[in-house]
């Protein structure tokens, strides 16, 4: 009886404890909310019908999407401490054995993750390769363009509480990846081929296509159909811009998934490992990662995809074990 008596004050510590850790982790997301997550989360395998039937309007089901990502965001941001950042740094292996496309191969993760004032902040920087085969003019021309899809791609990430902070700037185009930039990218800019030719040759990129398969075909059309105009060049390019690079938007920001560790998730005959298992079968919305050619407001970044790319900052014993990347910093 001594031995009960004795032990009772520790027995009620750490009950006290038990309790403490579990009403704080239920504080940050209630049963409603993680059985939100779980449902959107098998949308992944079973595709819509997951979710419960007062869900299956394509609006609710956006809107319940983003509501779980926000969520996964929550998680994260309520167990960190402000002025904690996280570099990032890992080589990613995609579910695709073909090795004559490095991207579907091995890819190189590398990016910085802060919990600030405001919320989870992403930081990205994109250096871009200046092609010797364009002019100055020309070069400056495509990192217009792309920093313009800027905001937009920013909207998107903001669905879900996360703040990208995507910086696109003119690489030294030196082999070794340089302290101003996370990854060195190329433009593939055929546009002016395109409009010269009916066979448009692709430079060698290493991610963004700048004249993407849609707008190709708008401008296929358009040539076929004013054979007979003397401006038809310039009628037929300034015709399609728009839809040019509304898709060149879209393309950076599924590429910039890739740089922050999502894999690709449509059937490819190139890749015969990445079998049914690992494609989205999600539909209205559309996985990002998958079909990135649907109107903005039908595409969607998953909870799978926030907390792959949150987890070095939220369970970085996990992440540190998993890839050995960089050691945790706070500010």
């Amino acid at each position: 009886m001594k031995f009960v008596e004795q032990k009772l004050p520790s027995i009620f510590a750490s009950l006290i404890i038990i309790e403490f850790i579990f009403s704080t982790f239920s504080l940050a997301l209630s049963k409603d909310e993680k059985r939100l997550i779980f449902q959107v989360d098998q949308m992944f395998k079973y595709g819509n019908s997951a979710l419960d039937k007062s869900l299956q309007d394509p609006i609710l089901r956006s809107s319940v999407v983003r509501q779980a990502g926000q969520l996964e965001t929550k998680k994260c941001n309520d167990n960190v401490e402000v002025g904690t950042t996280v570099p990032v740094g890992h080589i990613s292996t995609g579910i695709c054995k073909r090795v004559f496309l490095e991207s579907n191969a091995q890819s190189y993760t590398r990016y910085r993750i802060s919990k600030l004032a405001d919320g989870v902040h992403v930081k990205l920087r994109l250096g871009l390769n200046i092609s010797p085969y364009k002019s100055e003019e020309r070069n400056r021309y495509l990192l217009q363009k792309a920093q313009a899809c800027i905001p937009m791609i920013q909207s998107v990430w903001s669905r879900y509480n996360i703040h990208l902070d995507l910086i696109m700037m003119f690489s030294d185009n030196n082999f070794f990846l340089d302290s101003n930039y996370d990854h060195r990218i190329t433009l593939a800019d055929v546009s002016d081929k395109l409009i010269r030719s009916s066979v448009g040759i692709f430079e060698l990129s290493n991610t963004f296509a700048f004249w993407p398969r849609q707008s190709f075909d708008c401008l296929q059309d358009c040539l076929q159909n004013n054979k007979n105009s003397t401006d038809q060049p310039r009628l037929c390019k300034n015709s399609c811009e728009n839809m040019r690079q509304d898709e060149f938007c879209k393309v950076i920001m599924h590429e910039t998934g890739h740089m922050l560790s999502l894999d690709d998730e449509y059937e490819d005959d190139d890749c015969p490992d990445r079998t049914d298992d690992f494609i989205s079968h999600e539909e209205a919305p559309w996985s990002i990662m998958k079909n990135s050619r649907e109107n903005w407001e039908k595409i969607e970044f998953f909870p799978r995809h926030i907390r792959k790319i949150v987890a070095p900052l939220c369970h970085p014993k996990i992440y540190l074990k998993k890839y050995r990347y960089a050691h945790r910093k706070t500010s």
